[in-house]
């Protein structure tokens, strides 16, 4: 359940280390409020609501399947200001967009993404 201070979540300088193995899990963005939700749905909210926060425009997506139907392999690219700043590939959409929305908020905010 969400706390009192949703600014707090919104804007927290730590980025969440999201594993896309669980559907859902509770990602603790401080020490005060937490948030249950999809892993893929964390990194997407983070990369808008930072964009929000910084006055960038908003992310544009493609996607694109390749593969067999019953081996399909998703591969999302993000770009801001017509600019990619993330792709992912996947076996589910939800998860190759989570990918990209990650790398994106990693470079927009200098972050190694090996943290």
């Amino acid at each position: 359940m969400i706390g009192e201070n949703v600014d707090d979540l919104l804007y927290s300088p730590a980025l969440p280390s999201p594993s896309l193995r669980h559907a859902k899990q509770t990602s603790h963005f401080n020490s005060r409020v937490s948030l249950t939700m999809s892993d893929g749905d964390a990194w997407v909210m983070l990369l808008n609501n930072y964009c929000q926060e910084k006055k960038r425009s908003s992310p544009t997506w493609t996607e694109e399947q390749s593969g067999p139907l019953n081996a399909l392999s998703w591969t999302v690219k993000v770009f801001l200001g017509g600019v990619e700043y993330g792709r992912g590939t996947a076996r589910t959409k939800m998860d190759a967009k989570a990918l990209a929305a990650e790398m994106a908020l990693r470079a927009l905010t200098g972050e190694d993404s090996a943290a």
